[in-house]
């Protein structure tokens, strides 16, 4: 019998590649490509959040939080979130792909801290935090223990987590007031 793991990495590749793809193109180690690698992280756990109550694995509050206070320490506003009433079920799809997401978090935190930007340097929380890293085993023993036939509704709602962030990549790369820094008049409080 295939693992769990397995079977939702196979189930969810094209869209993790997808995703991967896209992120991997930005230079983290400057303020605007941290600026949108932020921005992203920010909106999508949010649409996230409001689709999904993952709190009793993962503590989305607080990586939402923490996005916020980078995105102030760069001089930027959260993106704006326009939210759908919709309420999904399964919880354990966006919990996997929201834990598993910190071995990636790995690589780009390597490429974070290349920077020389004292700002980008600044705007470590979210990089930094282990959350997601100390959220991974729980949700795969949660995963592994989920009944089979909940297999395929999982993979379902792990794909439809990574379209979730594939659809905010794409506004977030392509909508330049999006992207744009707070100016600095409005700023002036404490991002010096």
């Amino acid at each position: 019998m295939e693992a769990v793991r397995q079977f939702l990495r196979r189930e969810t590749v094209g869209e993790h590649l997808r995703v991967d793809s896209a992120v991997s193109k930005l230079d983290l180690a400057e303020r605007d490509g941290l600026r949108r690698f932020i921005c992203i992280h920010n909106k999508a756990l949010r649409l996230i959040d409001a689709s999904w109550d993952v709190s009793d694995l993962i503590d989305i509050r607080a990586l939402i939080s923490l996005t916020e206070q980078d995105l102030s320490v760069l001089g930027t506003t959260p993106p704006k979130v326009v939210t759908e009433s919709m309420c999904y079920t399964e919880h354990l799809g966006p919990a996997y792909v929201l834990a598993g997401s910190h071995f990636g978090k790995r690589v780009l935190h390597g490429r974070w801290m290349r920077t020389s930007d004292p700002v980008v340097q600044r705007a470590s929380s979210f990089l930094c935090t282990d959350i997601l890293a100390q959220s991974w085993h729980q949700v795969m023993s949660v995963v592994e223990q989920s009944p089979t036939a909940a297999r395929a509704r999982i993979a379902a709602a792990a794909r439809r987590t990574f379209n979730i962030y594939h659809t905010v990549i794409q506004d977030c790369l392509s909508c330049a007031d999006l992207m744009s820094p707070v100016p600095l008049a409005e700023q002036a409080h404490g991002t010096q």
